[in-house]
């Protein structure tokens, strides 16, 4: 052998000895930080960390089956979903999740193997008539995407879980239909671009325990009942391409925040008053809400008082390079029946042509009322057109306590459950559409204070 690769070769076998002297504690945390596949295989290069690896696959509380943890760090995964599966299957067979004290579990479909819903989730793995001669099925959190999720009627591996996410999965209806008794101890629930296996329309949520539902851009349902008296937060996001679902509240009285994002320029324009007169008086410790409406709808008219509103966040969607000006007067109405709101986020979406002329329609309206909580306001999505300023200086004009406003360009489209996308508007970039917001701010007398953010400013929190 060559003496240079004699003294490699000792080298490397003195830089392995050193590192497998590391103290166990030091050795699993390292462990812990890999990919299930990159720990494995390092456990066989370095024989010291065999036992630890085998320590940390079995006292693992969470497992995610992805790419890296299933083909590694540096290997290009075979675009076939049967090989992914068989491997997840092969993993599991090995080292059973009872026997592991597994608490949470994901297992994210890759998308680029092939179409959803191309094949079942294996529920037979999580079963305790099929693992309880192992140990007792600890499983508490589940995310899944990609699957079909079928299950027979004497399935009760989701009997302990209160966490389930499903992202991108069809679901079978009858088992939806069953899911808060299979699931009597749920408290989180997240339904994300899921479809039904089979025709379903009718959602009946009744659960003692739920705290948390997002129902993200699923196909739609014709109508859900919420009987959650415990439920304290709701996300609702309905697909683009469907009418919105009717949500009934029958029980929320915990219900503290809640979003509630439709496509209304496409629907009927009552949709949002009727969900807000049935809202108002079921849910009567709602501090948060976000809603989106249509640009060109009428006033909302009369509606119950919040009781406890704090935050109210509107999304004003309006078509792209629609010439029509948005009507802010649905914003004084909810502003008038909510009395203790101390913040008021509005963000307009969609392009505008930037118009200037002098209009008064806004500032001259209901000049007697005012809002006496009211601390800051943020407006997004901010171009400079007349009907910007002017609600601009109608809130600071009849506001009595408020502390700061901020016009943005920027903005940021929600799209459920903590996922945002960030845009802004080109034309502010030139300084003259915020000149113009500035010179108009001005004239007003008020001891707010106003921050005008250009097109590079950092967005406001």
């Amino acid at each position: 052998m060559d003496q240079s690769l004699k003294l490699a070769s000792v080298s490397c076998n003195q830089e392995r000895s050193k590192f497998e002297e590391l103290p166990d504690c030091i050795l699993e945390s390292i462990v812990s930080f890999l990919p299930l596949r990159d720990a494995m295989e390092s456990s066989m290069i370095f024989r010291g960390l065999k036992h630890i690896w085998l320590n940390s696959i079995q006292t693992r509380r969470n497992l995610v089956f992805d790419v890296p943890n299933i083909y590694g760090s540096w290997r290009q995964p075979r675009k076939d979903d049967e090989d992914f599966i068989r491997r997840v299957d092969q993993f599991l067979e090995r080292y059973p999740l009872p026997r592991m004290g597994v608490q949470e579990l994901r297992l994210p479909m890759p998308t680029n193997f092939g179409p959803l819903y191309n094949d079942d989730f294996p529920h037979q793995l999580l079963s305790e008539q099929q693992v309880k001669a192992v140990a007792p099925l600890k499983l508490k959190s589940l995310s899944l995407k990609g699957f079909r999720l079928r299950v027979p009627p004497e399935f009760d591996g989701f009997n302990q879980l209160t966490t389930l996410c499903l992202h991108s999965v069809k679901v079978d209806g009858i088992f939806m239909s069953h899911l808060f008794s299979l699931g009597s101890f749920l408290e989180r629930l997240t339904l994300k671009n899921c479809t039904w296996e089979y025709f379903y329309s009718h959602l009946n949520i009744v659960s003692g325990r739920l705290n948390d539902f997002k129902l993200i851009s699923c196909t739609e349902l014709e109508k859900i009942e919420i009987s959650a008296p415990n439920l304290a937060s709701l996300e609702y996001i309905a697909k683009s391409v469907y009418p919105p679902s009717s949500i009934v509240f029958v029980n929320t009285p915990k219900l503290a925040k809640l979003l509630y994002l439709t496509d209304l320029s496409t629907t009927d324009p009552t949709l949002l008053p009727q969900t807000l007169r049935q809202l108002i008086p079921s849910c009567p410790a709602l501090e948060t809400l976000d809603l989106q409406m249509c640009a060109e709808r009428p006033q909302i008219g009369s509606l119950p008082t919040f009781g406890n509103l704090k935050q109210l966040n509107l999304q004003i969607k309006r078509g792209y390079y629609n010439s029509i000006p948005i009507h802010l007067r649905c914003v004084v109405d909810l502003l008038k029946v909510a009395p203790l709101l101390e913040e008021l986020t509005i963000t307009i979406e969609g392009q505008r042509e930037f118009d200037e002329t002098d209009h008064q329609e806004i500032r001259n309206l209901d000049c007697g009322f005012t809002h006496n909580q009211l601390k800051k306001v943020k407006m997004h999505g901010i171009q400079g057109n007349w009907y910007e300023i002017e609600f601009a200086i109608w809130i600071l004009k009849n506001t009595t306590n408020l502390e700061i406003m901020v016009i943005d360009p920027n903005w940021k489209r929600y799209l459920g459950d903590g996922d945002y996308i960030e845009l802004n508007h080109s034309t502010w970039q030139k300084g003259r559409h915020r000149a113009v917001v500035r010179e108009k701010l001005k004239e007003v007398k008020t001891d707010a204070r106003i921050r005008i953010l250009n097109r590079w400013s950092l967005p406001e929190k």
